[in-house]
């Protein structure tokens, strides 16, 4: 549940002010931003390991095992 949905489960949504609106929106967009920058960074990392052991996988394959270790 995004932080816009939450809110509006507690409330009418015509009765939310819109900067709450407008600052849970831009927590959900800075939340992205810092999972993205995570995957990143993740990424960078296991070209400086060189293990090899991931290699072989795809993006997709490289988030699936990314949110598995960061327990998402």
């Amino acid at each position: 549940m995004t932080a816009v949905q939450w809110l509006e489960s507690l409330y009418y949504p015509n009765y939310i002010p819109k900067e709450i609106i407008e600052q849970a929106k831009e927590m959900e967009k800075q939340k992205k931003e810092d999972f993205a920058i995570g995957f990143a960074e993740w990424i960078d990392e296991i070209k400086t390991l060189d293990n090899g052991v991931y290699y072989l996988n795809s993006y997709e394959e490289l988030l699936e095992i990314y949110k598995k270790e960061k327990g998402l």
